[in-house]
């Protein structure tokens, strides 16, 4: 057999060993997958540790969890679209994540989301108010996410608690 034969084929076992590790790669990323569920976010200080709290309680409930416990990834606010970018593609990315729905349509557009609507109930579709925090999720009539917060730009308000017009307060606190 010549030199070239055996690179060649060299190089094929080559191939096929990073075919079958990336593979590999793959099946133990998605391990254990049934019995847990992996949640990036990018809180800090009380937010942060409400946000623990309340997964401690949930995974401590076998009741309430039914065997699925929650596995919590802090991510730099900073890094955090373009890690959700980079490793979702990769089968590396969180279960589920909380951020700002502003990068919703780039998200889609890269096909790195899946609908949340099977796992909804229509009964807990109310409790969203006002409703269209929740249409800004919905995208050819399905939903892509659920809002955690709603926030103002700005609250106007004419009178104080007390009774004062803002308008004779030189410094509203």
């Amino acid at each position: 057999m010549t030199r070239a034969a055996w690179l060649w084929i060299a190089g094929i076992v080559v191939v096929l060993g990073l075919i079958a590790l990336q593979v590999t790669l793959r099946l133990q990323a998605v391990a254990g997958a049934a019995d847990r569920v992996v949640l990036w976010h990018a809180y800090i200080g009380s937010e942060a540790d409400a946000l623990m709290k309340l997964v401690a309680e949930y995974n401590a409930d076998p009741e309430l969890n039914g065997g699925v416990k929650v596995e919590v990834l802090s991510v730099a606010f900073g890094n955090f679209p373009d890690k959700l970018t980079n490793a979702l593609p990769r089968g590396q990315g969180p279960d589920v994540f909380i951020y700002a729905h502003d990068r919703l349509e780039d998200w889609l557009a890269k096909g790195l989301l899946a609908p949340v609507d099977f796992w909804v109930r229509p009964e807990d579709v109310g409790d969203f108010a006002p409703e269209r925090a929740l249409t800004a999720f919905v995208r050819e009539n399905r939903l892509y996410g659920l809002p955690l917060t709603a926030k103002n730009l700005a609250l106007y308000v004419r009178r104080l608690p007390d009774g004062t017009d803002v308008a004779d307060r030189k410094r509203v606190v």
